[in-house]
């Protein structure tokens, strides 16, 4: 069963093993292709990022300002 990154053992241990002002920071970066032109001839492939920390409800909702774009590749 898959859930949240910070509800795993692997976080738990993480945060104890840090100092209790710092905190884990989980960056996600991911790309998804996008045509430019009507004939699908020219693409364009940003690269976004977001943080794994916001709740995956919250960070997939149609309104959602969490990710940002990187940059672009052609």
């Amino acid at each position: 069963m898959y859930g949240e990154q910070y509800t795993g053992n692997w976080w738990k241990k993480a945060k104890e093993s840090i100092p209790s002002v710092a905190y884990i920071l989980f960056i996600i970066l991911y790309s998804d292709a996008t045509t430019t032109d009507t004939l699908g001839k020219g693409s364009l492939h940003p690269i976004y990022i977001s943080l794994g920390n916001i709740p995956t409800w919250r960070r997939n909702k149609e309104d959602a300002k969490h990710s940002r774009n990187l940059s672009q590749f052609y």
